[in-house]
């Protein structure tokens, strides 16, 4: 994914003293995590601004905020806004990576997880962004954080955001069968296999059997 990579050559805005310093770029991750929302309003206000409107001044700063996630202002409220996943080579790919994506925060959120070391999370993003599923990652098991092959990682994590879903009540058999496509994708599995698994879960829905192939056929030829 080279975005990110991206973005952060063609948005680098620092000055000499500020790369002397060791200043990050407003693009991507900071190099520690937010302490309070005056910490962050400080953060997002430091930049140079385009206009000069004080009666804007909020948007305009968070508006030229390109961190993976942010906080908008939106009337009364504190809304947290997260980059939208890389888009998948189909809709129903972009479906199971967001669905993944909510499982997920769900899970973090449900079992008040711990968020990890600034530059472990660091180094997870960027090993991911070059070498995808040949990455080595951190993840938390049991209170201790452990590296391990990015397939066994995102195995453990597609179950993390299944048990998300379904705690908060979202998991249906449309979701049972994002999940299994996620795992089959992670786990290399052959067409057929996918196929069989696809057809069960259409055929649980009260499909026949010959539509329940038709539809599988597709979702599979879909994905490729």
């Amino acid at each position: 994914d080279a975005r990110m990579i991206g973005w952060e050559l063609s948005h680098d805005t620092r000055t000499s003293e500020e790369l002397k310093k060791g200043e990050v770029t407003r693009i991507g991750l900071l190099n520690r995590y937010y302490t309070d929302m005056q910490d962050y309003f400080n953060e997002v206000g430091k930049y140079p601004f385009i206009l000069n409107a004080p009666d804007h001044a909020i948007n305009v700063a968070l508006g030229l905020n390109w961190r993976d996630a942010r906080i908008k202002v939106m009337g009364d409220s504190l809304v947290v806004e997260f980059r939208p996943v890389s888009t998948q080579s189909t809709p129903e790919e972009s479906f199971a990576a967001m669905m993944f994506y909510v499982g997920r925060l769900l899970w973090s959120k449900d079992n008040k997880e711990e968020l990890m070391p600034i530059d472990l999370l660091k180094e997870n993003r960027d090993a991911a962004m070059k070498d995808g599923l040949n990455a080595s990652l951190w993840i938390d098991y049991n209170g201790g954080l452990e590296k391990a092959s990015a397939r066994e990682v995102l195995r453990e994590e597609i179950d993390r955001a299944a048990r998300g879903l379904e705690k908060n009540g979202l998991y249906d058999q449309t979701i049972k069968d994002v999940i299994d496509l996620l795992h089959a994708k992670n786990a290399g599995e052959s067409a057929i296999e996918v196929i069989a698994k696809l057809r069960e879960g259409y055929l649980s829905r009260g499909l026949d059997a010959r539509t329940s192939m038709f539809y599988a056929l597709q979702d599979v030829e879909a994905i490729k």
